[in-house]
């Protein structure tokens, strides 16, 4: 029995390709958001941090300092929010983009799924055919 050969494997290796490297920008993008929500909740915790030390300390000098220190990490924390923003709306797009390549390779799996059960099938049949046709010429 001949081996199946699907006539757009090619394209189909092109698909799993272009999928492929979709998926590869889609987990940098995710990366890069899961990054900045790190260091965003890192300024919050050392935010509240510094602000429990603050209660503590005395000295009006150091006050001072970790007042503007908090400052900063409020001013850190906002950026990185529009930074993560700016992050998810790539990411949104991205994902739309995998999403459509993987349509794309799917449609040719399922093509190529059916075409190889069809000549499986035609195969047995001709299988069979040929038995009969020995079957005959014995009998």
């Amino acid at each position: 029995m001949k081996r199946f050969q699907f006539r757009l494997k090619k394209l189909l290796d092109i698909r799993r390709y272009e999928e492929r490297e979709w998926e590869i920008k889609l987990a940098k993008v995710t990366g890069a958001c899961i990054n900045l929500e790190n260091r965003i909740e890192e300024n919050y915790l050392e935010s509240r941090r510094s602000l429990r030390e603050r209660v503590v300390i005395t000295d009006l000098e150091w006050q001072r300092a970790l007042s503007r220190y908090q400052l900063r990490l409020e001013q850190e924390c906002g950026r990185f929010e529009k930074e993560l923003e700016h992050e998810l709306l790539a990411r949104a797009g991205v994902e739309n983009e995998y999403l459509a390549a993987s349509r794309k390779r799917k449609a040719l799996d399922k093509l190529e799924a059916k075409q190889e059960a069809a000549y499986f099938r035609q195969q047995k049949r001709e299988e069979v055919k040929e038995l009969d046709e020995m079957g005959f010429k014995k009998g």
